[in-house]
């Protein structure tokens, strides 16, 4: 009896070990979760909303490394995660899109027809090396206009759910 429960007992503590070492290579790799924290994406996401995302977008990570490699283009108008350039440890959910070629415009949104009617980045700044991102709620938003194109490797990720895309 002794020897069936100490057997049990190691049966049981091996399985959760082993789940868990599987999820922390899930969670290090494939998938991450988030929460949005301000109202930037509005209407698309709001304050509190979860966001997942998967890792392996645009750039395939190493586990447990800052090793990318297999990096593809950002896709004009999906949304990504990446760390803010000026506070690392701060999270950013933005749209991927066209680089505004007059920023000192008075109408943003006007500018902002390039998020869907351009399939590359711009003629001069192909995606290959980095992206252009833009928050939803472009007059509450630090997206690319202040801090400037995101390095390809430095994106986290691709959300996936909730699925948003910006609308055409």
């Amino acid at each position: 009896m002794k020897s069936l429960l100490n057997k049990t007992w190691f049966t049981v503590a091996g399985s959760l070990l082993l789940a868990w070492c599987l999820a922390a290579v899930l969670h290090e790799s494939v998938v991450g979760v988030s929460r949005v924290q301000n109202e930037s994406m509005l209407p698309y996401l709001k304050p509190g909303d979860w966001v997942l995302y998967i890792k392996w977008q645009p750039c395939v990570r190493i586990p447990f490394t800052q090793i990318t490699f297999a990096c593809s283009p950002c896709v004009v108008g999906h949304a990504y995660i990446f760390a803010e350039p000026k506070h690392r440890r701060h999270k950013l959910v933005k749209f991927a899109a066209a680089e505004i070629e007059n920023r000192q415009s008075a109408d943003y949104k006007r500018d902002i027809i390039s998020f869907t009617q351009h399939k590359a980045m711009s003629a001069h700044a192909p995606l290959v090396n980095s992206c252009y991102f833009l928050g939803g709620n472009l007059e509450n938003s630090v997206d690319s206009r202040s801090f400037g194109r995101i390095p390809l490797d430095a994106i986290e990720g691709e959300v996936v759910y909730p699925r948003i895309v910006m609308p055409r």
